[in-house]
This record gives C-alpha cells, structure tokens and sequence, in this order.
C-alpha cells in the first residue's frame, strides 16, 4: 500500500492513500507513511513543494496587533462567562436573559436594573483599563486577573 501527496502550484492539494483511493493522479508525488501523517498532524505551518522538496514552512508569528486582540478577546470572554454565572446564581440563563426584565414593569425589574447597571460597569471598566494597555501603562490581564478586579455586584 503506498501513500500519495499531490501538490499543486507548489502548494499541498491533496492526499491519497492506495488502500482508500483507487485512483491517484499521476503528477502526485509517493511518500513515506511517516511524511503523510506528518502533513496531516503536524498543523503548525503549511506543506509545500519546493524545488523538488516536501517542506513545512512555519507560519509567521503572530504581529504584536494579533497577540493584543487574542488576549482582549480572551479577557473579554472571560468577563462575560462571569457575568453570565452572576445570572445564573440569581436563577437566570445568562446575564441577557436577567436584563431583558429590565425595561418594563415585573416583579424582576428592579433586579435586572441592578444588574444591567452592574453589567454596565464592568464594561466601562474594561474599556478603561484596555486603553491604558493600549497606552503601555497598565500590563494586560489574564482573564483570570480581569475578573478578579470586576466591580463588586452590589448586594
């Protein structure tokens, strides 16, 4: 059984394995089993045909821009599930289920109000201290840290 790789402008096209396809175009190249499986588990660069040669190039590290808004989505993500487990612990689904109680009369308004405010607060604050590391004076939070300085949910 033999182990196939067709490639196409240089780049990785396609695989084919003898025991599974019963056709394989003749332009694509015989590899070892070990060379195939790398191509498929090994997802930290791209395979590539260069000058004859079966190579993995790296992707390129990430700008500091993408390293910024991977750790803003992360903290961000991390606030919400906070304040969505808030919601919960008061017998909500999430904090947007509690909040929608909060725009006309029901025995929830109050609550939801108090939340939405709080909700409110956390943001500001999130939106503050992002642009002071944006502006290189505050270090950027895990999104561990990031909850732990939330606005404390008034009682």
């Amino acid at each position: 059984m033999s182990k196939h790789i067709l490639f196409t402008n240089g780049a990785l096209a396609a695989r084919y394995d003898s025991k599974i396809n019963q056709v394989i175009p003749a332009e694509a190249l015989e590899v070892s089993d070990e060379l195939f499986w790398q191509t498929i588990n090994e997802s930290d660069g791209t395979w590539s045909l260069v000058k004859g040669k079966i190579v993995k190039v790296p992707f390129p590290a990430p700008s500091e821009a993408e390293l910024l808004e991977r750790a803003v989505n992360a903290v961000r993500n991390g606030l919400q599930a906070a304040i969505d487990d808030k919601a919960k612990a008061l017998g909500f689904s999430g904090g947007n289920a509690l909040m929608l109680y909060a725009g006309f009369t029901n025995a929830f308004q109050t609550l939801a109000q108090t939340f939405a405010t709080w909700e409110a607060s956390v943001w500001v604050e999130a939106d503050a201290y992002k642009a002071e590391v944006i502006a290189g004076t505050k270090p950027m939070l895990t999104p561990e840290e990031a909850v732990a300085l939330m606005p404390t949910y008034p009682l």
